[in-house]
């Protein structure tokens, strides 16, 4: 399984700092503490990416299921949007 992987930080004065490609700064006292929130970061953002690109598969699947059986098909439309939530089993 592909995994996501941030190695670097950089370090500046006392302090090191994580900058995340969302603009979000992090600055930690330790380079333990920060060599230890990267290692969650990647595990999270790995799980995270694992778990979209299911969702991404199944969306796709059904989408192709009802393809021809739905009469003027749009995905945007709340017949098609409903039949997908129940296959999923969306609340």
């Amino acid at each position: 399984m592909r995994e996501i992987v941030i190695k670097s930080f950089s370090r500046e004065k006392s302090e090191y700092v994580v900058q995340l490609g969302n603009g979000t700064t992090f600055r930690f006292k330790s380079e333990k503490a920060t060599k230890k929130f990267l290692a969650d970061t990647n595990r999270f953002l790995s799980e995270a990416a694992f778990q979209l690109n299911q969702v991404l598969t199944e969306l796709y699947k059904h989408s192709r299921e009802i393809w021809l059986v739905a009469p003027d098909f749009n995905l945007a439309s709340a017949q098609a949007i409903a039949l997908l939530q129940q296959n999923l089993q969306i609340p």
